[in-house]
């Protein structure tokens, strides 16, 4: 089989794999979609292609502590890992981008002439509509107090919440909530099946990518996937 059939056959098979994705492009020009961890077509990642860092559905891990997420962490959720704060950073002002907000603040927007970033964030990593709910996580901040960031919204306004204290204890539960995990690859369904798809995150633990998974990944970069939402 000439190479160029070859790709071609990997490209297809992947269309069917991801032929349902969500795909978010902000106004940075980084690139979001779902990727499937357990079981196909059940999109609970979300893929930041600019870090190849995969982010796990905050529904996942709603109403459980730090201290019971990091007991998950060696049992039912093994492979992930707390983000750092700088990589918290990173995802809400790519996925943000155009929004003003600080470390201590609510940053509040009044719009609903278009779809919004907090409706496309409470779709891919909460519950899947953002009516009246919070699609928020928390992590460590630098200093290791935890802190919340994601999105809000009311049906009257829309907010972005970054890096207020949420004053809760290692053992504090608080069922709005989830708390931000990541892997660096080769945990979920899709970055087994193409581990080219990490290939933008210096700690992916895939070792090469081969030709088919590069030529895949161009086909993903041009939009040719998924339902793309352009903000």
């Amino acid at each position: 089989m000439k190479l160029s059939t070859a790709i071609l056959s990997v490209a297809l098979l992947s269309f069917g794999a991801h032929a349902n994705a969500e795909i978010f492009i902000s106004q940075s020009g980084d690139e979001f979609r779902t990727v499937d961890v357990a079981n196909e077509g059940d999109e609970l990642a979300v893929l930041h292609y600019d870090t190849g860092l995969e982010w796990l559905n905050v529904r996942e891990t709603w109403g459980m502590s730090m201290e019971d997420t990091n007991n998950a962490l060696q049992g039912d959720l093994q492979g992930w890992r707390l983000p750092t704060s700088e990589e918290v950073d990173t995802l809400i002002s790519s996925f943000f981008s155009g929004w003003d907000y600080s470390s201590t603040t609510y940053s509040t927007i009044r719009d609903h002439s278009s779809k919004h970033p907090v409706d496309e964030f409470g779709r891919m990593f909460g519950n899947g509509v953002m009516s009246r709910t919070y699609t928020v996580g928390r992590y460590y901040d630098e200093s290791n107090v935890i802190r919340i960031a994601g999105g809000y919204t009311n049906g009257d306004y829309y907010a972005l919440i970054y890096g207020p204290n949420t004053s809760y204890s290692y053992a504090d539960t608080d069922t709005r909530y989830g708390t931000f995990l990541v892997s660096d690859g080769g945990v979920t369904m899709a970055s087994l099946n193409d581990p080219s798809i990490n290939a933008n995150n210096t700690n992916t633990p895939a070792s090469s990518v081969n030709a088919p998974a590069t030529a895949l990944t161009g086909l993903f970069a041009m939009g040719l996937f998924g339902r793309i939402r352009r903000k």
